[in-house]
C-alpha cells in the first residue's frame, strides 16, 4: 500500500526489486506486496491502483505520448468540429435554396455535395481515431520501457 504523500512518478521510474524494496512509497508489510516482491513486477500494480492521478502524472504521460502524436490528434479533433459545421452548412444551403430560391433547384447537385462532405468527415473521424490510438500506444510503449524493463 502507499504511504501518505507518495509520488506516482517515482513509482513509475522504479526499475528493479531492490529499488522497490527500498522505496518509502511501498508498504512492505502488506501481504500482497510481499507476494509481489517475489515477482519481477514488484509492487507497481498496487501502487498504480492506490494512487490518484496527479498533474505531474498527466504531464509525464503527455510527454511519453510525443508532441507530434498529440498535435495530430488535436488537429484532427478540430477538423472533426469544422467538418460537422460544413455538413450542417451544406444542408442549410440546400434548404435555403429550396425555400427562397426560384423553385427549380438541382437536388442531385446538393445531394452530391452533401455526400462528399459526409465522406470527408468520415475520413477525418477515422484519422482522428487512428491518431488517438497512436497517442495511447506510444505512451504505453514509453511506460513499458521505463517501468518493466
Amino acid at each position: 500500500r502507499l504511504l501518505a504523500g507518495s509520488d506516482y512518478d517515482t513509482a513509475l521510474h522504479v526499475k528493479d526489486r531492490a529499488e522497490i524494496a527500498a522505496s518509502p512509497e511501498v508498504d512492505l508489510q502488506s501481504s500482497s506486496c510481499q507476494d509481489e516482491l517475489g515477482k519481477d513486477l514488484g509492487c507497481l500494480r498496487e501502487i498504480e491502483i492506490a494512487h490518484p492521478v496527479s498533474w505531474s502524472t498527466m504531464w509525464w504521460w503527455l510527454k511519453a505520448a510525443g508532441l507530434a502524436n498529440l498535435l495530430v490528434f488535436v488537429v484532427m479533433l478540430g477538423l472533426q468540429r469544422v467538418g460537422g459545421l460544413f455538413e450542417a452548412l451544406s444542408v442549410a444551403k440546400w434548404i435555403n435554396a429550396k425555400m427562397v430560391g426560384s423553385g427549380s433547384v438541382n437536388d442531385f447537385g446538393y445531394i452530391g455535395h452533401l455526400a462528399a462532405v459526409v465522406w470527408i468527415c468520415c475520413a477525418i473521424i477515422t484519422i482522428a481515431a487512428y491518431a488517438g490510438s497512436r497517442v495511447a500506444v506510444e505512451a504505453s510503449r514509453k511506460i513499458h520501457t521505463s517501468v518493466v524493463q
